[in-house]
């Protein structure tokens, strides 16, 4: 659904997504990302273990992202995708099984995914709770930051119906951190001292300012690479792995009225004239410490295609809560 001031309507057919079988149950749990164009919808009576379902929305219309999301490590019957949730740039997920088995007892688990361009890929092992007490239905709920770097995983039966929750931090800590239930032991968990290193972009250029479109998706890469003939790389140094996010505006012609560049209209065509940044949306990947180079065509995260005309794009790094200075070029694409 989406939203008109205070007017609410359906955007588009149900979502039921592809290669379903019966009694899949899409649509036990939901999560959207921030500029609501990617979605995710928990199937946990898909298959053996269960399934959930990536969508991407193009304006108005709605379609599936690839195929649906399975966990390598999970054990038949896990109820994969019981709960779900999305970082804000949408190429992050968690997503509980509440009925993994660890050990033929079935006490949960949790998968982290994310994606570039349009896949997804499961980088590491199930996650478990440390301390555990079966069956706590670990996964039965989960939260993920914004950022995608911090979740928060919930276990309702865990320690005989009194319930807890896990916090889990990426890069993981050496071991996720329980937090306090009321009416449980407290146990005392020695202090980690983490030293956090705030990110920062360096020597950010573009090998071309004035290119056209492709239909090849975004990626980084540490080697060096001929410049394309069509589209643009962006080169930048970071001083620590951190997630880029690269946010792209189309300039727009305006007029500047009262120190504010507007749109222009019949009242303000006599003012100077100047260049108004539209939000066009943006794409987010993992940098690597060091020289990193991103290959770029104009297609944007959610598959869209960026049209020919003037535009900024503003460069920044992420690292846990810490975030680097913002970085900005200018380009134009050409038909």
């Amino acid at each position: 659904y989406s939203r008109s001031g205070s007017s609410w309507s359906q955007q588009g057919g149900k979502l039921t997504g592809s290669s379903i079988a019966d009694s899949s149950e899409v649509g036990t749990s939901v999560a959207l990302s921030a500029d609501g164009n990617i979605a995710l919808a928990g199937a946990p009576g898909d298959g053996a273990a269960g399934t959930a379902i990536p969508f991407a929305r193009n304006s108005v219309s709605w379609s599936q992202q690839g195929p649906p999301l399975t966990a390598s490590d999970a054990t038949s019957g896990a109820a994969f995708g019981s709960a779900v949730a999305l970082s804000g740039d949408g190429a992050t997920a968690v997503i509980g099984g509440v009925m993994d088995k660890d050990a033929a007892v079935p006490t949960g688990a949790a998968w982290e995914f994310t994606r570039l361009g349009t896949t997804w890929t499961q980088p590491l092992p199930k996650l478990l709770g440390a301390g555990e007490i079966p069956e706590s239905e670990f996964g039965a709920a989960v939260a993920l930051s914004s950022d995608g770097h911090t979740a928060l995983i919930g276990g309702p039966v865990d320690n005989g119906d009194v319930g807890a929750l896990w916090a889990f931090q990426s890069p993981p800590l050496p071991e996720p951190l329980p937090l306090i239930v009321p009416g449980a032991p407290e146990t005392k968990t020695p202090s980690i001292a983490v030293v956090p290193v705030k990110p920062a972009l360096s020597g950010v250029v573009q090998s071309h300012s004035r290119w056209r479109t492709g239909s090849a998706l975004a990626r980084s890469s540490a080697k060096q690479k001929a410049k394309p003939p069509i589209g643009t790389t962006f080169s930048f140094a970071l001083n620590t792995p951190a997630s880029v996010s690269l946010k792209f505006s189309r300039l727009a012609r305006g007029r500047r009225v009262k120190g504010r560049c507007v749109a222009p209209s019949a009242k303000n065509r006599g003012k100077p004239s100047c260049k108004r940044p539209l939000a066009g949306g943006g794409i987010t990947l993992s940098g690597h410490k060091g020289a990193n180079k991103v290959s770029f065509q104009g297609v944007l995260a959610n598959g869209k295609k960026l049209a020919p005309g003037n535009y900024r794009v503003t460069l920044s790094a992420t690292s846990g809560s810490l975030r680097s200075a913002a970085t900005s070029l200018s380009f134009t694409i050409v038909k």
